[in-house]
């Protein structure tokens, strides 16, 4: 498996990919969303949302978890909502270590997802990489 690249905002995705970008885009945001999301004309910036409600990883106990995941959740989807209504393009979600949406959005919308309920953060994104198995954040599996 290859090493995950860092993403420079200023670069536009490559071709094929831009195509890729808008096919499996349309479904989901429109055509026009998923048209100015894919052309590399439109500038964008990566950034993560840092939101509100306590994560899991602090909780006193089970309950308490469970309780903060299920308020996270809650959370995220209705930040989620406003994020499509903007015209940002989800990237990754961070639900037990932090309570974060990583999202591409034109940069005149910052002021937006810093108006957002619930958004205590807006900063910018260094790099994406999948959790390491057993790390920090990780969701250890349950024995069966």
């Amino acid at each position: 498996m290859n090493p995950p690249r860092s993403h420079d905002p200023s670069d536009p995705p490559p071709p094929r990919r831009r195509a890729w970008l808008a096919a499996v885009l349309a479904p989901l945001l429109g055509s026009a969303a998923a048209a100015a999301a894919a052309d590399a004309s439109t500038p964008t910036v990566d950034v993560w949302l840092d939101l509100s409600e306590p994560v899991p990883a602090g909780a006193r106990d089970e309950a308490q978890a469970g309780r903060r995941a299920e308020r996270v959740a809650r959370q995220q989807q209705a930040v989620a909502v406003e994020l499509r209504r903007l015209g940002a393009i989800e990237l990754a979600r961070v639900r037990h270590a932090r309570n974060s949406i990583a999202v591409r959005v034109d940069p005149a919308q910052l002021g937006a997802l810093r108006a957002i309920p619930g958004v205590r953060r807006v900063r910018p994104v260094d790099t994406l990489h999948p959790p390491k198995p057993g790390g920090v954040g990780f969701p250890r599996s349950q024995p069966r």
